[in-house]
């Protein structure tokens, strides 16, 4: 059976970077048993065994633009990762190792895609260790979780 996924990335320690993990948390707390939610951290490598074929996976990270023309903190991206024009929509730095482009790609040839693949991205600015999160970060979150929930409401 298909599952829900919510999979929240980041670092909790890094002011924005916890956006992802906070998001993911709100989802948890609400105990829905159409929705699994998993906290992942920062080790993206672990998306490939985190989901099967058939799954709805809604992946949710901060991002971080890092051009002169930057969307202000909190906006939220939204990027099918399974379209063809995902990689020219990804946000050029990743606060990972390996960035969420590079798992999808590597879980395609793998044949370790699941059947829906979105990121919402929130855009930080702070990510500073020990650094709080921003309250527009933090607000977007909060909006991104109401945007999940909707989404699985009405699929």
């Amino acid at each position: 059976m298909p599952r829900r996924m919510v999979i929240g990335i980041g670092n909790e320690l890094r002011g924005d970077d916890a956006a992802g993990l906070y998001a993911a948390r709100l989802i948890a707390d609400l105990a829905r048993p159409d929705i699994h939610v998993l906290l992942l951290g920062d080790g993206l490598h672990r998306l490939l065994t985190a989901w099967r074929p058939d799954d709805q996976v809604l992946l949710v990270d901060a991002v971080c633009s890092n051009t002169h023309s930057a969307p202000p903190a909190g906006e939220i991206h939204i990027i099918d990762l399974l379209a063809r024009d995902a990689p020219d929509r990804l946000p050029a730095h990743s606060t990972h190792a390996v960035d969420l482009g590079q798992i999808a790609a590597l879980a395609g040839a793998l044949a370790r895609l699941p059947a829906r693949l979105f990121l919402f991205g929130i855009e930080g600015k702070q990510f500073e260790l020990n650094a709080p999160m921003t309250p527009a970060v933090r607000a977007a979150a909060d909006q991104v979780v109401d945007i999940i929930l909707r989404y699985f409401d009405e699929s």
